[in-house]
């Protein structure tokens, strides 16, 4: 059975381990960071120190640029300092509590503590045991609403201590592991540019979505209604998969009965219409199976094709495109908007091919989806396969 630890363990790790188990303070200097003075604006303008916040990094990131910069005297009005390029970084919210390592000289803000000065260890070593054993760092977190780490809960925190040349093997293993990831997400990379390619060099005439399809908000239903049982696809069920999963779908009472022209049928799109996470407005979904009476939330709108000219598995391919995607769903200044209306979706402009055409055109992208969906399979254990390799080594 493959061994595991729990990320947020309601109880205390206890770390067992066939090498001395040491406090962090005892092999590292753990460095605050620091707030700078703002007065003169000395903090937002003409800078050139690299200024670090949580927002810059996730785990495992080798972090070489930030988006903000500090001014030397703004440094000097600060109780931050300047931390070498090689140390490990760790935030002090417990909800996150990444661990990253510098690749640059920078300063850090006061969310963030950096280890300096190692001893007997090397600092990706400390990255990735620290990542292993972050479960006890959420439990020991101060606060309520929001958790959180200081240096001296960091300091604290009981680690693995093996010889230099085991750290140097699970630093080799890792090392393969990210490597053959680096190369996953590259060839993602190509076979994502590779999808929308397809519908980008398309050289048919173009028709207005509205033309091609009619819409229907989704049905609105609350928990003091009392009505009938539907089975509801709703905002959860739009992750990147092109048909819902139906075992996932939720059963919820409306009020009064199911009509039909809410009923969803094979080959209907829907899109998010507005959620609170601006990420997922704007993402399609295709219908191909369905349960019995099932319907979509008002925070949806419903697609169907109504043209002969257009095969409407072809025409959700066509809308989850990266370029149809960023033209509905961005503002002029770039910015994700918050919600969609069945006017937009009218002004989208579709490529038109012979059916013919169209039916290859899926075949083509049924390819490059099966492709991307491995990938992301084999991504997705990435994670779990670094922690095997420090298990394996350490207890």
């Amino acid at each position: 059975m493959r061994k595991s630890f729990p990320w947020a363990s309601k109880k205390k790790v206890q770390i067992k381990s066939k090498y001395p188990v040491v406090k962090l303070r005892a092999i590292v200097d753990l460095v605050a960071g620091g707030t700078p003075s703002r007065q003169e604006n000395l903090y937002w303008y003409n800078g050139t120190i690299l200024w670090l916040t949580i927002g810059d990094y996730k785990d495992f990131d080798v972090i070489n640029a930030t988006q903000e910069k500090i001014t030397e005297v703004g440094l000097k009005n600060s109780t931050a300092k300047l931390i070498p390029a090689g140390s490990v970084v760790v935030s002090i919210f417990a909800t996150i509590a990444r661990v990253g390592i510098l690749g640059k000289e920078m300063a850090t803000n006061q969310a963030i503590v950096s280890l300096i000065n190692y001893k007997e260890c090397l600092p990706k070593y400390l990255q990735y045991v620290i990542w292993l054993y972050k479960s006890q760092l959420i439990f020991d977190a101060h606060g309520t609403s929001q958790k959180n780490i200081n240096s001296t809960i960091l300091g604290d925190m009981r680690i693995p201590l093996p010889p230099k040349t085991v750290q140097e093997k699970i630093l080799k293993e890792i090392n393969t592991i990210e490597q053959n990831e680096k190369t996953s997400r590259e060839k993602l990379v190509q076979l994502n540019i590779g999808l929308n390619n397809l519908f980008l060099d398309l050289n048919y005439p173009f028709e207005k979505l509205g033309n091609l399809a009619e819409f229907k908000n989704g049905l609105n239903y609350s928990e003091k209604s009392t009505g009938g049982l539907v089975t509801i696809v709703g905002v959860k069920d739009f992750l990147e998969d092109f048909s819902p999963n139906l075992d996932k779908l939720a059963n919820v009472r409306i009020d009064g009965n199911l009509s039909e022209d809410y009923k969803l049928r094979s080959g209907d799109i829907l899109v998010v219409r507005s959620n609170g996470s601006a990420n997922l407005v704007g993402r399609f979904m295709y219908i191909d199976k369905l349960l019995k009476d099932t319907s979509y939330s008002g925070f949806t709108i419903r697609i169907r094709a109504n043209s002969e000219e257009i095969n409407s598995k072809y025409l959700c391919y066509c809308l989850r495109t990266e370029s149809v995607r960023n033209a509905i769903t961005k503002d002029p200044k770039g910015a994700n908007i918050k919600s969609l209306n069945q006017t937009m979706l009218s002004s989208i402009s579709v490529p038109i091919p012979p059916i013919e055409e169209q039916l290859k055109i899926i075949n083509k992208t049924e390819k490059l989806e099966n492709e991307i969906a491995l990938i992301e399979r084999e991504l997705s254990t990435i994670d779990q396969e670094k922690e095997q390799v420090l298990i394996k080594y350490l207890v």
